[in-house]
C-alpha cells in the first residue's frame, strides 16, 4: 500500500518571527508479507525543514522512518 501526505505548519513559529517553515511531505509504504498476516512492515520518507532563517538550520530536510507492528 503507498500513502503520502502533506502537513502544513505554522508560517512563523513562536520566538522566530522571520523564520519560515515549509510545509511537510511524507511518503510511505507498507509491506504486509502475507494477506492473512497480521505482520506489517512500514518504510517512509519525510521531507521536512531545513533551513527556516539565516543561521537556523534544524538539519532535519530529509528523514527516514521504519516501523514494525503486528496485531493482536
Amino acid at each position: 500500500m503507498f500513502a503520502a501526505e502533506s502537513a502544513q505548519p505554522p508560517a512563523h513559529p513562536d520566538q522566530l518571527p522571520k523564520a519560515v517553515m515549509p510545509t511537510t511531505i511524507t511518503y510511505a509504504v507498507r509491506l504486509s508479507p502475507v494477506p492473512e498476516s497480521k505482520l506489517n512492515v512500514d518504510f517512509g520518507v519525510a521531507q521536512v525543514a531545513g533551513k527556516i532563517a539565516p543561521g537556523v538550520d534544524l538539519q532535519a530536510r530529509s528523514r527516514l522512518g521504519v516501523q514494525v507492528s503486528y496485531g493482536c
